[in-house]
């Protein structure tokens, strides 16, 4: 097997494995799932175009994507905050349910602090 398809398949099994999780954590930063497809893409293609110069391109992946937002102007939120709505967001290319989940954490941006606080500890 040739170099450059070896290369071609690490990183396609990487995108594949690594594609979604990154959409999560973008529309639960921003709460925008079209805006998170256009930065996975964004990321995907810098991510390949240095790949195999980093241990973890993951953590190179999810650096470009808040460097993205940012540029964009977007709000970001940080990662740890939003650890607990990423995992809530379901797998998979968007559809109903994620449509649904983009809308309850919209609005629960939306509440004031303590009412965002008591409504992320009760697992909403």
């Amino acid at each position: 097997m040739s170099l450059s398809r070896e290369v071609d398949e690490q990183f396609t099994a990487f995108f594949r494995r690594w594609r979604d999780p990154l959409r999560r954590a973008v529309v639960a930063w921003t709460g925008d799932r079209f805006l998170a497809d256009d930065v996975v893409q964004e990321v995907m293609l810098v991510v390949r175009r240095y790949w195999g110069r980093y241990e973890r391109p993951e953590v190179l992946m999810y650096r470009l994507a808040r460097q993205q937002l940012t540029r964009e102007g977007a709000r970001v939120e940080s990662l740890e905050a939003c650890r607990g709505e990423v995992e809530r967001i379901p797998a998979g290319e968007g559809g109903r349910d994620l449509a649904a989940h983009v809308d309850v954490l919209r609005a629960v941006r939306m509440l004031p602090p303590r009412q965002r606080e008591a409504t992320t500890d009760a697992g909403v």
